[in-house]
């Protein structure tokens, strides 16, 4: 059996400072804020994702020159 990863902001809508899906993208976004044009939600959660480690290893890069 494969292992499965549920993407949802259900349970964040159940507490009482529930956010919305953009409202949480745009806060992972700082400091690369973007447009998200019509890109799905776990599209620009991924674009989030890659951008920051890109990012990371920028700084490392830069360290050891």
């Amino acid at each position: 059996m494969n292992n499965t990863i549920l993407f949802g902001n259900g349970i964040n809508l159940l507490t009482s400072s529930n956010k919305s899906w953009n409202s949480l993208l745009d806060e992972l976004k700082i400091p690369n804020v973007f447009n998200n044009g019509n890109l799905p939600h776990t599209m620009i959660y991924e674009r989030i994702l890659f951008e920051k480690q890109i990012g990371e290893k920028e700084e490392i890069l830069k360290e050891e020159q």
